[in-house]
Formats: structure tokens, sequence, C-alpha cells
């Protein structure tokens, strides 16, 4: 069906859009005059005795869900959340793209991790204001300020243009052939006809012995990355806040995977990579909010120095944070490997 739609879609000028909501879904909505509401990420349940090939599967319907279900309402109305948790599955999708690697041969899986970066780009500057607009809102008191007013309004003006551009982009074809592409993958890629002795053995197998290696390759990465955090510069720190959020969602990917034994050690688990994203994440805010000042003062120093001061004030907040996310990366590396 899906092959069928993308053939469609290559051979006309309209943009046909994949929606996961029912019928039954919609018309229970449409009676309740609920309001569309942004789509968080939900648990997936693999078992542990899933083949590989279907935990992918079960993952990547549930991340595509996610993409679709927050695209279309960002098509109906500006929704900060539904943005926020849309650029959230695109991450989830490549962090299934990084677990289930070893089931994933071929060139398929380079064009769609490409592509959803893309994709993911697209947002990242709506994303960043949203973010910086939120932490440095402006108070009462500033109301009489003419520089902060001047400030507020390119700042505002910058977001719609920020909007304007991810909506282009969510409307786009290519967006479009981005997830019917996925969507056909997910069901009848060749990856699930490779006869590679150990690809098939993965893929066919037991979930959970793909999930052990998976998760284990993860940490590596990550312990490897943020193993000297105070001393990490900016763009060190953001690499090693990917490689925390890639482990995390691959561990809530496989959460019940192991049973209700292995519960207490993967709550503990996730529970310190989280602390240690936020902590990276905030760190990442300061960043971002000085990039942010400079595009939006643009050449005027004085406006720069003026709204800046705001931002000065919560730069004094890094050292803090840095010692936050060191004690966070302490406290997740001491946490026990619940898959083992």
């Amino acid at each position: 069906m899906v092959c069928l739609l993308s053939r469609v879609c290559f051979a006309s000028d309209a943009v046909l859009r994949l929606s996961f909501e029912s019928k039954a879904e919609r018309g229970y909505r449409l009676v309740a005059e609920e309001a569309p509401a942004a789509q968080n990420d939900e648990a997936v349940h693999i078992r542990g005795d899933m083949t590989g090939a279907d935990a992918f599967a079960l993952v990547m319907r549930a991340c595509l869900a996610q993409v679709c279900g927050n695209a279309n309402l960002l098509r109906e109305r500006r929704n900060t959340e539904a943005l926020h948790q849309l650029r959230v599955s695109l991450r989830r999708l490549r962090a299934a793209f990084a677990m289930f690697k070893p089931i994933l041969p071929g060139k398929e899986l380079s064009k769609m991790d490409a592509e959803i970066r893309w994709m993911g780009g697209e947002l990242d500057t709506a994303r960043d204001l949203d973010v910086f607009i939120k932490n440095n809102a402006r108070s009462g008191k500033h109301e009489d300020d003419s520089r902060l007013r001047a400030f507020g309004d390119r700042l505002d003006a910058a977001q719609c243009a920020s909007y304007d551009r991810a909506l282009e982009a969510i409307d786009s074809k290519r967006f479009a052939m981005l997830v019917l592409n996925c969507s056909e993958w997910v069901e009848i890629g060749s990856w699930r006809r490779s006869r590679d002795e150990k690809v098939a053995g993965l893929r066919d197998g037991a979930a959970s012995a793909l999930a052990c290696a998976g998760l284990g390759r993860l940490s590596r990465k990550l312990r490897k990355a943020a193993k000297h955090m105070r001393a990490l510069d900016p763009q060190a720190r953001h690499r090693a806040r990917i490689k925390a959020k890639k482990l995390r969602y691959a561990a809530e990917f496989f959460a019940e995977t192991f049973g209700r034994h292995s519960k207490a050690h993967r709550s503990k688990f996730i529970a310190s990579l989280a602390k240690l994203q936020d902590a990276l994440g905030d760190l990442n805010d300061l960043t971002v909010a000085h990039q942010t000042l400079l595009e939006a003062a643009g050449e005027n120093a004085a406006l720069a120095f003026h709204s800046g001061c705001g931002v000065g004030e919560r730069d004094q907040d890094e050292a803090r944070l840095l010692q936050k996310a060191a004690r966070g990366y302490e406290d997740w590396r001491r946490a026990k490997a619940f898959w083992r």
C-alpha cells in the first residue's frame, strides 16, 4: 500500500500525507470537541520473545505516528509543544537507527538518516528561539525600555520567520516522501531479506540479544564522550548530550524486554540519564542564547549588550550546571546495566 502511495506521489503534483489517527479516534475527538494536542512519545512494548525485526518495526511505527501527529497539528496552528515533540520524534527515529544498525545493512539507512537530519535542521531555529524567549521573557519593569522593546520585536520577527521555514518544510513533498519512504522501508525494505548470516541471526533472533549488544555499544560511546565532563568545550558537551539522548531513548524502547526483575535497575539507569541530559541541555541553552542574541541584535552592539544582561546573569550558572552534569555522569556510570 505504501509503495503504491509513493508511486502516486511521484506521479502527480499532490503531496500525500500519512495519518496514524484512526477514523474512530478522530470521530470521538470531534464529538467530545477536544482540540488536537501535541503527541508525546508513547511507550513501546517489546517483549523478550519478539524478534529483532519485530522490535524494530514496532519502534519505528510508534516514532512515525508521533512524527505525523505533530506535523499535522503544526499545519493547523503554530504550537510550540507540537514543534518540540516533532523534533523529539525525529531524534527517536535516529536513536532507533543507531540501536538497530546491526540489522540494517545497505544504503537505505544512510539515506533515511540524512533526510531525518535535514528535517530536524529545518526545525532547529524555531525551537532555539522558543526556548530563548521562554527563558528570557521580558518582565513588566522593562516595558518602558525602548531598546528591550526593539530587541523583543526582532525576536518576534525571527520567531515568525523560523516557523515559516518549519512549516514550509512540513508541507514540502520532500517531507511527505520521507515519511512514505520510511514507512515503506520499515515494512518491506531490503533489510528484511538480507542473507548475511550475522545480520539474519540478529534480525530473526530474540530482540533481547539485539538489545544487549546495542545498549552496550551506546553506553560505551557515552562513557567515552563524557568521561572528562568538566574539561569539555560546548561542542563536545553537545555531542555527549546527543549520545545520552540516544541511549536514553534506546533504554526506553527496551523497558519491558528484560522482565520485572530488571525494573529497579532500569528506573535508576534511565533516571540518571535524564539527569545528565537535563544538565547538558541547560548548558547548551546558554550557548544557544548567546548565538541568538548576536543574530537577533545584528550589528547593533548597544542593543546586544543591553538585551544580554539577563543572559549574562544566567551565565553565572555555568559552573553549577557543569557540576550537576558531572554528578549526573557519575551517577549514570555507577548505575547497573539493567540488560545484563
